[in-house]
């Protein structure tokens, strides 16, 4: 599993750009799936959602994920993407979340699936970091 986290990670794009976001950084990843031009965009979670401050900060991060893409900016900083399927929105949990964490992000989940949003929850290795950013 951990291998394919890094070669995801290798594979992916930083998609925040100075300019782009409010909040550019709040967008962690996207990927683009070559077969069928789907556009993912990647939440990796490096703190626990166990408390309604960090609920709160996911919601936050979650609305510029969702301006990202309703201003098309997230389709036109990746052309390859097909702007008709709704981009998936993958919240990267560690592995290690206990129950409750994974309970809050079932929550999340189906929140946003009632939006009319497709999100999925994978977990991943805390030791496999994103790219870092250039600076801005």
């Amino acid at each position: 599993m951990r291998n394919a986290i890094v070669a995801l990670l290798v594979a992916v794009s930083v998609s925040a750009t100075a300019g782009t976001l409010d909040h550019p950084s709040e967008v962690d990843l996207t990927y683009v799936v070559q077969q069928s031009g789907q556009l993912e965009l990647f939440v990796i979670l490096d703190e626990p959602v166990s408390t309604r401050q960090s609920i709160r900060a996911l919601y936050k991060k979650l609305r510029s994920y969702r301006s990202y893409v309703a201003t098309g900016l997230a389709f036109k900083d990746h052309p390859a993407a097909n702007s008709k399927r709704k981009p998936v929105v993958t919240i990267m949990a560690p592995r290690e979340a206990d129950s409750a964490e994974m309970q809050n992000l079932e929550g999340v989940r189906l929140r946003l699936a009632n939006q009319g949003y497709k999100v999925a929850i994978r977990p991943y290795d805390r030791n496999v970091k994103p790219s870092p950013r250039a600076a801005a």
